[in-house]
């Protein structure tokens, strides 16, 4: 029992840790380094309906 609560803590403590890192990436950016990263993120899509874009 005190096993599966302690692999139950480690997960929860790596759940939350991998939100606040992920969140911290979320902050909103300057609109120069927006278009920057627009330009060199542009995609291929090959499928069925093949095209280019860029990824939002």
């Amino acid at each position: 029992m005190i096993h599966a609560v302690n692999k139950i803590a480690r997960w929860t403590i790596m759940a939350i840790s991998t939100v606040a890192i992920t969140a911290a990436d979320a902050i909103a950016r300057p609109l120069h380094e927006i278009e920057q990263i627009a330009k060199s993120t542009t995609v291929l899509v090959d499928g069925l309906n093949p095209g280019s874009g860029v990824i939002v």
